[in-house]
Parts: structure tokens; sequence; C-alpha cells
């Protein structure tokens, strides 16, 4: 075997996959050092399909419960990759009652997810002047491949005791 000098050299060798079957490749390279020695660096690496995304969309609860004159209530739904790769998705909300209804939002509505980053989408119902009563809406989210994930959600208004107390009249 050839000696070479002791000094620490780092090469990088790179290899061009694209147009390349999927398989398993071997070579090697011939070092020639400035003494004349050679070495010959056995060298083997694959080729495989990259991982593809897989949007997953999770949540702990689609329903959400308020009271009459109340202020904003919020679910948390999470949008994860499980595979690989980047996905962009786009997230919307849609009132099914009462039509036209603009009580309920999600934020953010678009995002990109990765294996190793998800997303936090913030579902929330406004009742604002809503009666007490039962809604219900949906929420879709959608990755660019066309994958979707619908969540019906129902959102339970009861009415505002302190209010109907202060209502009540006598005789």
């Amino acid at each position: 075997m050839a000696s070479f000098p002791q000094e620490t050299t780092f090469w990088v060798l790179c290899a061009n996959s694209y147009d390349v079957v999927f398989n398993t490749y071997s070579g090697s390279v011939m070092i020639t050092g400035p003494n004349g020695a050679t070495q010959t660096v056995n060298i083997a690496f694959s080729v495989s399909a990259a991982m593809v995304g897989n949007l997953n969309v999770s949540a702990p609860s689609v329903s959400l419960s308020t009271t009459q004159g109340s202020g904003p209530t919020s679910l948390q739904l999470t949008a994860s990759n499980q595979g690989g790769g980047s996905i962009a998705f786009t997230a919307r909300a849609s009132v099914g009652t009462p039509q036209g209804g603009n009580w309920l939002q999600v934020s953010p509505m678009s995002g990109t997810v990765t294996p190793t980053s998800s997303a936090s989408l913030m579902v929330t119902a406004t009742p604002g002047t809503l009666p007490a009563g039962t809604y219900s809406g949906t929420i879709v989210v959608t990755s660019v491949s066309g994958v979707n994930y619908f969540f019906g959600l129902t959102t339970t208004i009861s009415p505002d005791r302190a209010a109907s107390r202060n209502n009540v009249t006598g005789s």
C-alpha cells in the first residue's frame, strides 16, 4: 500500500442522479499523491425514489361551545407531513348555518409543512349577535396535490344567563 503524508485533505465527490435509474452503483477513484504514490478508494452509492409528501391534519375535537354575546372561542388543528419533501396547503372555513354567516374562520389560510415542521391552524368561532342554538360549519384543508381533509364543526351557543336575568320583568 502506498504511503501518503499525514495531512488531512477533504474531498467531495458528487454524483448526479438525474436520468439515472434506481439502482446501487459502485466505482473507484484513484488518488495520486505529490510523490507519485497512488491509492484507490472504492465508492458505492444507491439511487432510490424520494419519499413523497403525505399531508395529515389532526384535531383533538371538532366542536366548540360558547355563550351568547361572548367573545371568540378557538380550537387548534395540526397539519403535518408524514412523508418527504415539503407540502403546501390551503385552509378555508365555510358556514353551513346560518347560510351566509361569517362566524367561522381559520388562520392561517395557507402554509407549508415538512417532515420536521408542522403547522398550527387556529379555528375560531365568533358568536357575535347570533342567537342561542347549534350552528354548523366545515373546515377544508387541501394540499397542492389535491388531498382534502374535511372537518365538520358544530358550535353550540348557550343563552347568556346574566342577560336573561336582567330582562325579567314582574307584574
